[in-house]
């Protein structure tokens, strides 16, 4: 089985614009051969979205994306977008069907992230994962995977593998370019592999948008900590992980 990650660059606010590039590249995957894509965090709106969350019609907009995708995408898709209940999640399209399997709990609230103004936390009772193709994928959203660094009381990622027995861990971000911000975000997601001896795979946004640039940071991790593939950055992409020996 083989599973592509896609480095996206979408538009905010561009919601149909962005649907038709994330089923361009649903097509070219199945044509490589993969059965499942993951896109970033916010992937069908674009991050940060603002107030634009507090629209009706463009909750309207990202709801029809979602179920455009889930009919016309030839194989499954999980990607970032917000949810009537003003959560940011991660949802599966696929066979006509969309649902979120994830939700955000960790929403930064410093330097340029005003999250809480916008977003409703989940919660840890939430089931934050997806059973597919006999592994269980345990889903983070960004944030979710910064608890050590920035200091929370909660630990998703933790909370993911001991609670809910994840095979592989996956990070659906959109996480802001600094200068020393590669070095310290791959560091941290090595670090949580090793520690919880599970596969890590990360999917970043790329592009520009609202004054803050994206740099992808997309990464593929054995369960040793040990980065088998990192993503270019800066520049719109897929990778392509082949499942043999990554238990």
């Amino acid at each position: 089985m083989q599973i592509a990650l896609c480095q996206f660059n979408p538009i905010v606010g561009a919601v149909s614009r962005n649907a038709e590039c994330i089923l361009g590249f649903a097509v070219q995957a199945q044509e490589q051969k993969a059965e499942l894509i993951i896109f970033p965090e916010l992937a069908i709106c674009g991050y940060p979205p603002k107030d634009l969350i507090f629209s009706p019609d463009f909750m309207d907009a990202c709801e029809k994306a979602l179920a455009y995708l889930a009919q016309k995408t030839p194989i499954p898709i999980i990607l970032g977008a917000p949810s009537r209940e003003r959560h940011n999640a991660a949802y599966f399209c696929f066979d006509g069907e969309y649902k979120i399997v994830a939700k955000k709990r960790l929403l930064p609230n410093y330097q340029v992230f005003d999250e809480q103004r916008y977003f409703k936390a989940g919660a840890a009772s939430d089931l934050n994962y997806l059973d597919f193709k006999n592994k269980r994928l345990g889903i983070s959203i960004c944030e979710d995977a910064w608890s050590a660094e920035v200091g929370y009381a909660e630990d998703p990622v933790l909370d993911l593998v001991q609670k809910h027995q994840v095979d592989i861990l996956i990070n659906l971000m959109a996480s802001p370019f600094e200068l020393d911000k590669p070095i310290r975000r791959e560091k941290i997601f090595c670090d949580l592999a090793k520690k919880h001896q599970k596969p890590f795979w990360v999917v970043g946004q790329v592009g520009a948008n609202d004054g803050l640039i994206f740099d992808g940071g997309s990464l593929v991790i054995d369960s040793e900590g040990h980065v088998l593939k990192r993503a270019q950055s800066f520049f719109e992409l897929t990778i392509l992980i082949n499942m043999i020996n990554m238990d």
